[in-house]
C-alpha cells in the first residue's frame, strides 16, 4: 500500500518532523508539573545517551568505509556486525528514538510520547524493513545469520 514511502524520507528529516510535532503538542497539552530541574537533568541524560548511540553507529560505519545514507542501502560496502552493532542492528535509529523521547521529557508533555511510537512504526515499516531486504540481497546468508543473533532495535 504505501510502498512509495520506502527509503524516501531521510531519517534526519523524519526526526525533524517528529520533533516539530512533539514541540507543537507540548504547547497545547503541557501536563508535567513536577520538579523541572529533575526533568531537565533526566532528559539531557537521555538525549546525551541517544546522541552517543547515534555517534557510535556512525563512527563504526565510517571505520568500515560503508555508506551512512540510509536511502541507498545497495551502496553498502560491508556488513557491520561489531561494536554497538553486536547489540542492535539499528543504533542510529535507536539513538534518534531515544533523543525524541528525551525531547518529550524535556518539554514535560507526555502526550507527545505518542509521536515516538509513530516514529518507531514509521522507521520500522518504511526504512528498516526495506533496508533489510536490500542487505539480504547483498550479503545473503551472512546478513540472515546476523539478523538471527541481533535484535532490530534492542
Amino acid at each position: 500500500m504505501l510502498k512509495f514511502l520506502e527509503l524516501k524520507i531521510p531519517p534526519l528529516i523524519q526526526v525533524s518532523f517528529f520533533s516539530f510535532a512533539i514541540f507543537s503538542t507540548s504547547k497545547f497539552f503541557p501536563i508535567y508539573s513536577g520538579n523541572k530541574l529533575e526533568r531537565v537533568f533526566f532528559s539531557f541524560f537521555c538525549g546525551g545517551s541517544g546522541a552517543v548511540i547515534v555517534l557510535l553507529g556512525v563512527m563504526k560505519f565510517h571505520k568500515s568505509s560503508t555508506t551512512i545514507d540510509p536511502r541507498y542501502p545497495g551502496k553498502s560496502a560491508s556488513l557491520v556486525c561489531e561494536g554497538i552493532y553486536r547489540y542492535t542492528r539499528n543504533p542510529m535509529y535507536l539513538g534518534m528514538l531515544v533523543i525524541l523521547i528525551s525531547f518529550c521529557l524535556y518539554l514535560g508533555s507526555y502526550y507527545s510520547l505518542i509521536y515516538c511510537f509513530f516514529f518507531f512504526w514509521f522507521m520500522s515499516r518504511f526504512q528498516i524493513i526495506p533496508e533489510e531486504r536490500k542487505l539480504e540481497d547483498i550479503f545473503g546468508r551472512e546478513y540472515i545469520s546476523y539478523k538471527e543473533k541481533v535484535r532490530r532495535w534492542i
